[in-house]
């Protein structure tokens, strides 16, 4: 038996080996992360689920920059997870500049998108976590919205390292998380409320 790979195939392909998870969806939404110890901070961790936590995210649907504010720009995707009795985390990612978000891998990312580099931080409120800039990579396995862009399923795993402006790191490790949002109904703002 032959095959002959097509454009159209091929991106079948590659959209379906994304769309596949890398560990079996939770029952509710999740969010678990790790940042070793620091200079000035000690080691951090989150483990949530809908059980101690709201979780809620957008993708771009209209967004205008404000011209008022020296680059502006708006995040492709945002993800809001407010715990109950903890500090909240916040997730945005861009898609490298002149690029189109999908599920798939991106190996070098940092706090804002440039050409061929995606624009990813999470703050955990956490030391390790909430980095002026960072620098790091991350995939996003299923990613689905409503009409209205609000998050339906995500699934992401990421490290990020905090670095100074130059692109020099700081601290003294990686931060590690895996994010989940299953059946997700409430938007980044809509989390805020509970």
């Amino acid at each position: 038996m032959t095959f002959v790979l097509t454009p159209v195939l091929i991106i079948a392909v590659l959209i379906a080996g994304c769309d596949e998870p890398t560990s079996p969806s939770p029952a509710t939404s999740s969010l678990v992360y790790s940042v070793p110890a620091g200079a000035g901070h000690v080691a951090g961790s989150g483990n949530f689920t809908e059980v101690n936590a709201s979780f809620g995210g957008d993708v771009r649907t209209t967004c205008v920059p404000d011209p008022n504010i020296a680059g502006s720009t708006c995040p492709d995707l945002m993800v809001l997870v407010r715990p109950f009795s903890d500090s909240l985390c916040q997730l945005f990612i861009y898609a490298p500049i002149g690029q189109q978000l999908t599920a798939r891998s991106y190996l070098r990312a940092q706090r804002f998108p440039s050409a061929g580099v995606a624009g990813f931080n999470i703050n955990g409120a956490k030391g390790g976590t909430a980095c002026g800039s960072s620098v790091g990579q991350f995939t996003i396995h299923q990613l689905r919205s409503n009409a209205n862009g609000v998050i339906t399923k995500l699934h992401i795993t990421y490290d990020q390292t905090c670095s100074n402006n130059d692109g020099t790191l700081y601290g003294a490790g990686t931060a590690t998380g895996e994010l989940w949002i299953v059946n997700g109904t409430k938007g980044f703002f809509d989390a805020l409320r509970g």
